[in-house]
């Protein structure tokens, strides 16, 4: 939690810059998998096909990942299309689709419930509730927060400070 500049998106970026190791001062776990969601869904962008663009982007095969964009509302006949046409809800449904694939234990996401409807949060709030990832979130979306989160950081002066309730 923390107010805008505070310094959450990078904090969240010097962690995924530590797992490919790009950051010597924070070291994670070797059996860390960490999955990644970017608020802005930069990587989603283009001509790349949509099926294309998920696996390169997963360690899962392209029979997986088609069965995977079925399953999240991409007919067949869609996988064709370049992600740079897809809506932020549909990109960021991809990118969901693509994360489970890989089965991260460390879920990172950075403003998730930007792009996505109610129906699509409440799916999201599903997935990871049933996932046996750590998650680190960031997002203004106290209700999303509410659902998904058992802990509560707080971004204050330069430090980490836990607190109990997110509303004080």
């Amino acid at each position: 939690l923390g107010h805008n500049g505070v310094g959450k998106s990078t904090f969240i970026r010097a962690l995924v810059e530590a797992q490919a190791g790009g950051d010597e001062h924070i070291r994670l776990s070797p059996q860390t998998v960490l999955g990644y969601y970017d608020q802005e869904l930069d990587e989603i962008r283009g001509d790349e096909r949509i099926v294309d663009f998920a696996v390169r982007r997963t360690a899962g095969d392209e029979q997986a990942v088609r069965h995977a964009l079925i399953h999240a509302g991409f007919p067949y006949t869609t996988h064709d299309k370049p992600v740079g046409v897809l809506s932020g809800g549909e990109r960021a449904r991809v990118l969901f689709r693509i994360l489970s694939l890989d089965s991260p234990n460390f879920l990172v996401m950075d403003e998730p419930t930007n792009h996505i409807d109610i129906e699509g949060k409440e799916a999201l709030e599903a997935q990871l509730l049933a996932s046996d990832a750590t998650l680190l979130i960031t997002s203004h979306d106290r209700r999303f927060l509410t659902n998904v989160a058992e802990r509560y950081l707080w971004v204050r002066d330069g430090s980490l400070v836990e607190v109990h309730d997110p509303e004080a």
